[in-house]
């Protein structure tokens, strides 16, 4: 069993093929208390998940406190790989340090393009800082790996007309 747990419902992309904009419910973080329901809940019913998954529709890397909510799980549930899911465009240079020191086991990084007009067709960022960010993050994770465990770190792309070539 799986768990995708959306600890934040804003996005700052605008993927043509998202549904997002058209949801039409509110643009918040997972309130705290929800979040700690969530984990009760899963210990209550004695669930062993194979992941917690923290995206759904929104970008989790909004939320400020994903790193707390990953060793919160990390505590309850020390055998669950957990994975993120991201755009990984608004991202500081703080926050990636602090994400490879976390107990995130994969990050997936939703690409969707190859070159930087696609990209900012498709999704409405900037593909150059997107890139940056990858970039900075496989140096920092190279030069840690001795001393920190292996973040894997892997890249989505959803096909579609605009990107078929």
């Amino acid at each position: 069993m799986r768990f995708m747990l959306e600890i934040c419902s804003i996005c700052n992309a605008h993927c043509m093929f998202c549904p997002y904009p058209d949801l039409g419910r509110p643009l918040q973080r997972m309130p705290e208390q929800i979040f700690e329901q969530i984990v009760a809940r899963i210990k209550e019913e004695e669930i062993n998940p194979l992941s917690f998954e923290l995206h759904m529709m929104g970008e989790p890397f909004l939320d400020p406190h994903i790193f707390q909510k990953a060793f919160r799980l990390r505590q309850e549930f020390p055998a669950t790989s957990i994975v993120v899911t991201t755009n990984f465009n608004s991202v500081k240079q703080d926050t990636i340090r602090e994400l490879l020191d976390s107990p995130v086991d994969v990050l997936l990084v939703s690409l969707n393009a190859a070159t930087a007009d696609t990209y900012h067709k498709i999704m409405g960022l900037d593909y150059d800082q997107t890139v940056a960010n990858l970039n900075y993050l496989l140096q920092l994770r190279k030069d840690k790996c001795l001393q920190h465990k292996k973040l894997a770190v892997q890249l989505s792309f959803v096909a579609c007309a605009a990107n078929e070539k």
